[in-house]
């Protein structure tokens, strides 16, 4: 999911991992930008909520938590 949205959503690599993590969030609420390929979409509409929570689990671990606990569906 976060290659696929930097490489064909094109959100800027310089701007990754934040950029790309808030428009996963984007995605995971219902909002897919309309100029998305369908099949792009179709994979966003089913994978986004799953990466945003990955996503954020990731990164409070990188934030130091050593006991984060995974979130749930």
């Amino acid at each position: 999911m976060n290659w696929l949205v930097t490489a064909v959503c094109e959100v800027p690599v310089g701007e990754a991992p934040v950029a790309r993590s808030a428009y996963v969030r984007r995605c995971a609420s219902g909002d897919i930008p309309p100029d998305v390929p369908p099949v792009v979409a179709g994979i966003l509409a089913r994978h986004a909520s799953a990466a945003a929570r990955t996503n954020d689990f990731t990164w409070r671990l990188f934030a130091g938590d050593l006991h984060p606990e995974y979130p749930g569906p």
